[in-house]
């Protein structure tokens, strides 16, 4: 399925309750490699996301929703938790060069799960 047809349909969901849902969010603030994985490790703590992943160079991160957790509330809840240690948070909204941030993203968090795995 292509890319922006993927992006679609997550967005064509309802938007309670999700079976699993890809969010991209602008992270300011972030200076050193410390504040990535403290932001990583931040919103690895919410127990409806199920993974995350970190670009110090870009400002942004991507998190995968739980399948079955409530869409509004996981975000309202990161967006809350970054903003109040200091990297203020919001959603940001797609464009093509970030539609290849998050399939990058996915394929190198498979790839290093892959690799810890074996």
């Amino acid at each position: 399925m292509p890319v922006k047809a993927l992006i679609a349909t997550v967005e064509a969901r309802p938007p309670d309750i999700v079976e699993s849902d890809v969010v991209l969010l602008t992270v300011q603030n972030m200076k050193c490699g410390g504040c990535s994985g403290a932001v990583k490790r931040m919103l690895l703590k919410d127990p409806s996301i199920e993974k995350a992943a970190v670009n110090l160079l870009t400002g942004t991160a991507v998190i995968e929703i739980k399948k079955g957790a409530i869409r509004e509330e996981t975000i309202s809840r990161a967006l809350a938790t970054l903003t109040a240690k200091g990297f203020p948070t919001s959603i940001r909204q797609p464009s093509d060069a970030d539609v290849n941030l998050l399939v990058e993203s996915r394929l190198t968090s498979d790839a290093q799960e892959k690799w810890v795995e074996n």
